[in-house]
């Protein structure tokens, strides 16, 4: 027996609450390990991209449109590498012909309606004349200075809008007789229409 002797002096007893302890902890930090690695493996699978699975399913983006677009809202593309890229997108995807331009609508269309003369509300008659067409009248006013004859201001950058120009005149016509005139490129309208004494 005197060989177990030393058994009692190291006093097992002390030492089985810090081994259970640490086995505790060992054990619930190699949990929170593998549940963090799953976690993360499964979180990021959805933002990995397999390039070759997805070669063949990305969207070709289609910008015939895309300098319709910058010239009506006054964008100058031409020396900037956006439109060497629209081109060189373009003419990849068109034939030696050119693509239609697509109509505009009536809404497309901001219309400024003015009064040059002293009658009031001459505007306002031809913006409900307008709206009631189904146009878009952006603005309506005044003018201080009375022009001799009624104007229809029109942007040289419209195209496709030759219909709703000759719809606009024959609604203008109705009640004035008006001329058509260039409005200038830096105009927040497409179209000004302004009343003369005529």
């Amino acid at each position: 027996m005197a060989n177990l002797s030393w058994l009692k002096l190291l006093k097992v007893k002390h030492w089985i609450y810090p081994i259970f302890t640490f086995a505790y902890v060992l054990v619930a930090l190699l949990i929170f390990v593998s549940a963090s690695r799953y976690l993360f493996e499964q979180t990021n699978r959805p933002f990995s991209l397999d390039s070759e699975a997805v070669a063949g399913e990305l969207p070709r983006l289609n910008l015939d449109n895309f300098n319709l677009v910058a010239k009506k809202l006054n964008i100058n593309l031409e020396n900037s590498a956006e439109a060497e890229a629209a081109d060189d997108l373009n003419s990849e995807s068109e034939n030696d012909e050119e693509a239609p331009v697509p109509a505009l609508l009536k809404t497309d269309l901001a219309i400024a309606v003015f009064n040059s003369t002293r009658t009031g509300g001459l505007a306002n008659n031809l913006k409900t004349d307008l709206i009631g067409a189904g146009f878009n009248v952006a603005r309506v006013g005044n003018l201080t200075e009375t022009e001799p004859a009624t104007l229809i201001k029109i942007k040289t950058s419209l195209v496709g809008a030759e219909t709703l120009l000759t719809e606009i005149e024959q609604i203008v016509s109705q009640k004035y007789e008006a001329e058509r005139q260039a409005l200038e490129a830096d105009s927040l309208e497409d179209i000004q229409i302004i009343i003369g004494a005529n």
